[in-house]
């Protein structure tokens, strides 16, 4: 990949360079004026075909362009994103060095990041943004899977902050536009991961691993327990003293009296290790409790604490 930056003292020339004079008339949709001074991110697979270019404007936020033939300047055309707002940061997660495809994180300041998919650089370039499911508020996009190929992506992902994989690494093969993608939050909380894939056809990201119901799961309903004990005193099973009125316990027909052995198919070694177990399932998930005599009980937590609406 070829990738050139252009700072802000050259700024009017690489903007006389990349832009026609037509679109510099009026580049923000209100009065005149030359566009402001900031640095040119420029993406391309060879020194032949289209490109990206990321204009990074302090303040203003970074604006998207689609580029015909980055050799001979052929032109740029804007690529408008729907969430775009004041100081908004755009880079690139994943770029296919044969299609151009892109998959592009937009973060807006106050708002958290998204997704978008971005197209054809050369002829009519265009985003669609991705929806995630579940993604919490102020959302921080990471991608964990697959590593970047680049020498110094680890060390400059890796030191001084998130400062990301250097531009030279994002431009891949194909295949390493499937990813794995963690949508979490600038401080600690659930962190979802999504699997992202099918970038040249319909693409989706489906959430995978939903950490956001390990918090927003409901009580399992095990109010009162107490470890049962042989002769030597090595624990037996839980025994179930007291259980919340509607819980997801007492839904899978539990009742005070039952002596549990196993959880997911674990020896139980204490009350501790009891709770501890079952705090792995998250909502929407069945734990597979065994009762003694052999009997296996699977509970169904679910979402958000509340009681199911009739």
């Amino acid at each position: 990949m070829h990738f050139r930056q252009f700072g802000s003292a050259t700024a009017a020339f690489a903007v006389a360079a990349l832009f026609s004079s037509s679109v510099l008339a009026a580049p923000f949709g209100g009065g005149g004026g030359l566009m402001a001074s900031g640095d040119f991110e420029v993406y391309s697979a060879d020194d032949m075909g289209g490109g990206w270019v990321i204009h990074k404007i302090p303040i203003k936020g970074d604006l998207l362009w689609g580029c015909g033939d980055i050799a001979s300047v052929d032109r740029c055309d804007p690529v408008p994103l729907p969430d775009f707002m004041p100081a908004t940061a755009l880079s690139f997660l994943h770029i296919d060095k044969t299609s151009m495809a892109a998959w592009l994180r937009v973060s807006v300041p106050g708002f958290g990041d998204s997704l978008m998919a971005c197209y054809s650089p050369e002829d009519k370039p265009r985003c669609e943004k991705i929806s995630l499911e579940l993604a919490p508020p102020m959302t921080d996009l990471k991608r964990v899977w697959p590593a970047y190929d680049h020498a110094g992506a680890a060390a400059a992902a890796s030191g001084g902050g998130d400062s990301g994989p250097p531009p030279e690494a994002l431009l891949e093969d194909p295949s390493k536009g499937n990813m794995w993608l963690s949508a979490g939050i600038i401080v600690p909380g659930p962190v979802n991961m999504y699997a992202c894939k099918d970038l040249n056809g319909e693409p989706t990201c489906g959430l995978a691993v939903p950490d956001i119901y390990q918090v927003r799961r409901a009580n399992v309903g095990f109010k009162k327990v107490s470890a049962v004990k042989n002769d030597k005193g090595r624990v037996k099973g839980i025994l179930i003293e007291e259980l919340d009125e509607g819980s997801a316990a007492m839904r899978a027909k539990l009742r005070p009296g039952d002596i549990i052995r196993r959880v997911g198919g674990f020896k139980l070694k204490s009350v501790l290790h009891f709770k501890g177990l079952l705090t792995q399932w998250p909502a929407t998930y069945k734990i597979p409790v065994e009762l003694k005599g052999g009997d296996v009980v699977k509970i169904k937590v679910r979402k958000g604490g509340g009681k199911k609406k009739k």
